[in-house]
């Protein structure tokens, strides 16, 4: 099997993709679940989604998706 990279992949979170630095990307198929503790019923130290290096850390993801190509309705 091929190897298969985040980058090339659409469900890459778009504003990880774009403020962070890849090794912080978050994957949107793995949502985390929320709360933890008794801090808030929403609270969560940890980002909303599993970071791509920890669902992809083999290059072998069973969800990866290839990019679609940018076109004006989806930009």
């Amino acid at each position: 099997m091929t190897p298969v990279f985040c980058a090339d992949c659409d469900l890459v979170h778009p504003a990880s993709r774009d403020a962070e630095k890849p090794w912080n990307w978050r994957c949107l198929k793995y949502p985390r679940p929320s709360g933890y503790g008794f801090v808030h019923p929403s609270y969560s130290p940890q980002p909303p989604y599993k970071s791509c290096r920890d669902v992809n850390y083999d290059g072998k993801c069973a969800d990866f998706m290839p990019a679609r190509a940018a076109t004006a309705e989806n930009v």
